[in-house]
């Protein structure tokens, strides 16, 4: 089943899609800019725990948040802006994988590689 956060980051990660067809494919290193703070954003998020689940429980917040990237998504397909397309497609489709990680229980909840059981 999929969760209300996977499923924002799903619908945005779509639109990023498309908008990386309308400008014509992606810049590496913004892809990787995108990545990595998502990865920072997670690891910091992960240390205060308690007080970011709190704020992003919030409905406004959530949409607020989609709104916000399926505004980029759509600026940035109109105007050319390779950048932002890549760099919400890095961050957007890592935010996927790390919640994959953590819904096959590859990742902890606490962020740690989880060992299998023998």
């Amino acid at each position: 089943m999929i969760d209300a956060d996977l499923a924002l980051a799903l619908a945005a990660l779509v639109a990023f899609a498309v908008a990386t067809a309308a400008v014509g494919g992606v810049s590496i290193p913004f892809l990787a800019f995108g990545a990595l703070a998502t990865v920072a954003f997670e690891a910091v998020a992960l240390r205060h725990r308690e007080r970011v689940r709190t704020v992003w429980e919030r409905p406004i917040v959530r949409f607020a948040a989609l709104g916000i990237g399926l505004a980029l998504a759509v600026v940035g397909a109109l105007v050319g802006v390779d950048a932002v397309v890549a760099g919400g497609l890095g961050a957007l489709g890592t935010y996927v994988l790390l919640k994959g990680l953590l819904a096959t229980g590859v990742l902890g909840a606490n962020g740690t590689a989880e060992r299998p059981e023998r």
